[in-house]
């Protein structure tokens, strides 16, 4: 199968199962970010790449994509939420396009990462990025980290690093970028020269004094609300072991997501001062990491001929989710927020490159039964993102199923 008919086939499954969501009204933050937003509806350079009070983000990028979409449609919410449509589109063909890369063109691993791909497509805990308007800067900025880890391995510096730069100002947690250019380069055995790491990190430093200044001399928010994010008010040591057990939510609705929320916060996820109700998330997050370790160092060390595609993409789906978890979880430092699905949207590419691995295992020994799985699977995850669809509605159903 061509790569242009793959993308038509992604395109139109998105838009099969996203098309319910285009009728849908602004929701929570909608208003926000567009309606009571001057960078927005008054838009100037100078107010998009100042501080933002309305939002207490720096995006200067996703507020220009908003004030185009403004002085085109107004404020109907139709033409947002086709922009966020085509970006989910774009995300996933250049997944494919970033797998293909580095796991190699050979059978099994093209496989792997065309369902990888489509998995991502369909997966129900995406909506939150997809269907809510406001979620457009988790879609830009993963679709330009996408193009720039392309760029990156493809050899063509320069574009690449514009394409980091976008992302940085599509959304903050963008920095994360050179962790992923090292995993990703690190799989393939195929090393950069090492100014060429060092251009990445130069323009991530810039990019943390520029948000610094914009802020006023911080990272985020100046308050944020005990009512959004509990953790904030603890002690770093128990903010991040009950962050750890959090993340394991978050592992859980990848698997099972029958059961979605717009809202995480105030007592809808408990907090432990203690380690019995910590321990076996922090053991279980020990040993995640541990046997990553393990295994990077060890492929590190087989010859190339030796290395098999599975194992280059276990090591790399796993590091993917960690590193992209890693500037959003509360680990290292507090966030907006508990948790939200949103933020589990890039992660989310590390989540579906494992399970598409295990598949394609699968496929290659129960090619009939493995089918037959993964049409079930595809299925009931596609009724639940077009159920999910109709949750966002407007603000009144919305919140009325998160109770």
């Amino acid at each position: 199968m061509s790569k242009r008919l793959n993308f038509a086939l992604l395109l139109a499954a998105v838009a099969l199962i996203y098309g319910n969501s285009l009728r849908n009204h602004f929701t929570q933050d909608d208003g926000l970010y567009i309606d009571v937003n001057p960078a927005v509806k008054k838009p100037t350079l100078q107010k998009l790449f100042a501080s933002n009070d309305n939002t207490n983000v720096y995006r200067p990028l996703t507020f220009a994509t908003f004030a185009l979409n403004y002085k085109i449609g107004g404020l109907t919410p139709w033409g947002y939420r086709v922009v966020n449509l085509f970006l989910h589109a774009g995300v996933c063909w250049l997944l494919f396009l970033v797998l293909c890369q580095i796991l190699g063109e050979s059978p099994p691993a093209r496989l792997a990462a065309l369902a990888a791909a489509w998995l991502f497509a369909l997966h129900p805990i995406h909506v939150e990025a997809v269907a809510a308007v406001v979620g457009r800067s988790e879609l830009l900025c993963t679709s330009l980290l996408l193009a720039a880890w392309l760029l990156h391995m493809r050899d063509r510096e320069i574009s690449a690093l514009i394409a980091f730069s976008l992302a940085l100002l599509s959304k903050e947690s963008a920095v994360m970028f050179l962790g992923l250019v090292v995993l990703g380069d690190l799989v393939r055995q195929q090393w950069k020269p090492v100014l060429r790491y060092a251009r990445i990190a130069g323009i991530t430093a810039l990019y943390f004094v520029l948000l610094w200044n914009v802020q006023g001399g911080r990272f985020g928010a100046a308050l944020v609300a005990r009512l959004d994010n509990p953790l904030t008010e603890l002690p770093a040591e128990w903010r991040i072991l009950n962050a750890l057990r959090v993340a394991w939510k978050y592992v859980a609705l990848q698997f099972y997501p029958a059961t979605l929320s717009c809202d995480y916060s105030f007592n809808a996820i408990p907090v432990y001062l203690s380690w019995q109700g910590n321990m076996l998330a922090a053991f279980g997050f020990a040993a995640v990491m541990a046997v990553w370790i393990w295994g990077s160092i060890h492929y590190a060390r087989t010859p190339r001929a030796d290395r098999g595609w599975l194992q280059a993409g276990g090591i790399l789906g796993c590091g993917i989710y960690l590193i992209a978890f890693s500037t959003t979880s509360n680990i290292l430092m507090p966030a907006g927020t508990i948790m939200g699905e949103r933020l589990a949207y890039l992660p989310s590419v590390g989540f579906c490159l494992l399970v598409s691995l295990a598949w394609t295992w699968a496929y290659k020994r129960q090619r009939t039964a493995a089918l037959v799985a993964i049409a079930i699977i595809g299925a009931l995850l596609a009724a639940r993102t077009v159920t999910r669809n109709r949750d966002w509605y407007d603000s009144l159903t919305l919140f009325s199923a998160a109770v």
